[in-house]
């Protein structure tokens, strides 16, 4: 299923870019999570970033307001 999914996210195309700065150590668990899962960084990162945005919504939905940055 990951295969048909990482098809359907590289024909996608989106309009806007965002830039970041990460840790050495956290770009290499990236590196490493993608060559294993043999997926692009920029559609695991995207993914990421989704579900965490969906998750904190949700919180924010339910009255919880308190978030965490690190």
């Amino acid at each position: 299923m990951l295969n048909a999914s990482k098809e359907n996210n590289m024909k996608q195309r989106y309009t806007t870019q965002t830039s970041l700065r990460l840790s050495e150590d956290l770009r290499n668990s990236i590196d490493t999570v993608c060559d294993k899962w043999n997926v692009n960084p920029s559609d695991y990162i995207r993914r990421s970033v989704a579900h965490k945005v969906q998750n904190d919504l949700a919180e924010i939905n339910n009255g919880d307001t308190k978030i965490v940055f690190i």
